[in-house]
């Protein structure tokens, strides 16, 4: 081609002001997402700040606000449903909601997974009281020896058995499901 034909002219204008729309949609993505990064930190920093603040304040010692701290920091970065105020959305999808995300390790106990197969209403009540707990390390979740006041069913983790007898303690290392404290459905609270 002519370097004085206008055609071309013409073409690398297009060209240019094309690549320019480009480059700004692009960057102009990528703040939105750094924008978003940063609020979702500026939310995580009022979250800590909301909890060591009151601490800091009631002299607790620093480390034990430190140990509180760490497992806040680990709650906050495990995605989840804490977030959610479950009662924005009807009572059908919320038992929905809660048999998806519980009903899964509530059928490997029997009774559970009969229940699941014959009444999956009634299922989808009991996923829906279940409640989800996280406990530290050394800490207690069932004393042996005591009344059991509910079931608890474990998704992972290593839990320890101390026999009161001799003050043994003997490691369990639980992977998957599993439960204990069944009696506890049947009592009353």
């Amino acid at each position: 081609l002519d370097p004085s034909s206008n055609t071309e002219r013409v073409i690398d204008l297009a060209l240019s002001v094309a690549l320019l729309f480009f480059m700004g949609s692009a960057i102009s993505k990528i703040s939105e997402a750094l924008a978003e990064i940063r609020a979702m930190n500026d939310e995580r920093a009022r979250k800590r700040r909301e909890i060591r603040l009151p601490l800091a304040s009631l002299n607790v010692s620093f480390e034990l606000i430190s140990r509180i701290m760490q497992f806040v920091d680990y709650k906050l970065d495990r995605p989840g449903l804490a977030g959610l105020d479950t009662f924005l959305i009807s009572r059908t999808l919320r038992m929905e909601l809660f048999s998806s995300q519980q009903g899964y390790i509530l059928v490997e106990h029997p009774l559970f997974s009969l229940t699941n197969d014959a009444f999956p209403e009634i299922f989808s009540s009991i996923c829906a009281a279940f409640s989800k707990h996280e406990f530290e390390k050394h800490e207690h979740v069932f004393l042996v020896g005591t009344r059991s006041t509910a079931m608890h069913m474990t998704a992972r983790g290593n839990f320890g058995l101390i026999d009161d007898t001799n003050f043994e303690t003997r490691e369990i290392k639980i992977s998957g499901v599993d439960w204990f404290g069944e009696l506890g459905i049947f009592v009353e609270a």
